[in-house]
Formats: C-alpha cells, structure tokens, sequence
C-alpha cells in the first residue's frame, strides 16, 4: 500500500509530458477494502485543479466505433452531442482495441476542458499542463507530478478520507486531437506510479 502523508504528497505519476506538451489523465485510487488483492472496491478520483473549471464534465461519457479496417480513423460520438475521429497521423497501429469484440464500446468518467492551442507567434500547436493533479501534465522531477492521497473524492465529489491506497488507475481526461501529424492523437502516457518518500 502508499500511506497516506499528512499534508505531503504520496506519490509521483511518471510520464512523458515535457513542458508544452502535456496528455492529462485523470488519477483514481482505492483500497482493498475486502482483501482479495483485486482493484474490485471503491474508486475515488483525485481532485486535480481543473475539479471547480465550469468546462470540466464530470459525467461524460464516450463511445467509439470498430472502423471498417484497421488503417482506418476510429470515430467516436459522446454525450455531450460531439463527434468525430481519432486519426492515425503518426502510428502505424489501430487504435480500436484488438481484445474488444464488439463492434462498439462506452467509456465514461470526468473530462477536462482541451489544452492544446496554437501557438501564432511560435508557429506551433501547444499543449498546456494543468497546475496540479493529474497524470502526464507536467515534467516528472515537478512537484506538480506528485499526487496526494488527501485530493480522494467519491462519485458525488465530496471528499473522502483514506489513511493508504493499494491500487491506482488512470486514464486520458481530454477528447482532442491536434490537427498536425507532428502531435498525433492525445493520450495520457504513463511510465510507473511510485511512492514519494
């Protein structure tokens, strides 16, 4: 388990953001509660900065669509009324997942406002970090990578109390992609969860 620091950070999230390049995840944890050494308890989301932003959803639900070959863009629709495709600029991959059989698939949680803008006076697109408490947003020797148990909020966001953590998860919190072939799709990348002592 990762005890809980009182008024310290716990943990680091290492990833791959260099500054102006930032895939935000959103960070959950849990305990386990029943002691089955499986993540099957109670999730709670980490409160990163961007919780209170009037842009952030935190219902929002995406659903994407197998494409008709595996070179093809994956399109997606959501909740919120938007659409569109996930374009392969840059990986030679697909990017349905191969182990998913149906032909669709929904996956839900908090959505944070898009991050990337261009840049006129640089003549770049920019992926802006957040300030704090989120995976691959900021450069892993920032503080701002380090995460505090004490952020923990339950499905209504109110905030809970957990004295350590077994499991982590996250996954990517934005729905954009930048329109460059230099950038790709934006995708929280995640290298290790390791505790801060």
């Amino acid at each position: 388990p990762i005890p809980n620091r009182p008024g310290a950070a716990d943990f680091r999230v290492l990833g791959n953001a260099i500054d102006g390049s930032s895939e935000p995840g959103i960070v959950m944890v849990a305990r386990d509660d029943n002691a089955n050494g499986v993540p099957d308890d109670t999730w709670y989301e980490l409160r990163g900065s961007e919780a209170a932003n009037p842009a952030t959803v935190r219902a929002y639900a995406v659903t994407y669509y197998r494409p008709a070959s595996d070179t093809d863009p994956v399109r997606w629709t959501d909740n919120m009324g938007s659409s569109g495709y996930i374009e392969r600029t840059i990986h030679p991959q697909s990017f349905y997942p191969g182990w998913i059989e149906a032909d669709s698939f929904t996956l839900t949680g908090t959505r944070l406002p898009d991050n990337g803008w261009y840049d006129e006076a640089r003549g770049l697109w920019v992926m802006s970090s957040y300030a704090f408490g989120y995976a691959d947003n900021l450069p892993n020797r920032d503080e701002g990578s380090c995460m505090d148990i004490d952020w923990a909020t339950d499905a209504e966001g109110n905030a809970v109390s957990l004295d350590a953590v077994d499991f982590v998860r996250i996954y990517t919190a934005v729905n954009q992609q930048i329109p460059t072939n230099l950038v790709g799709e934006l995708s929280t990348e995640v290298a290790g969860v390791v505790p801060v002592e």
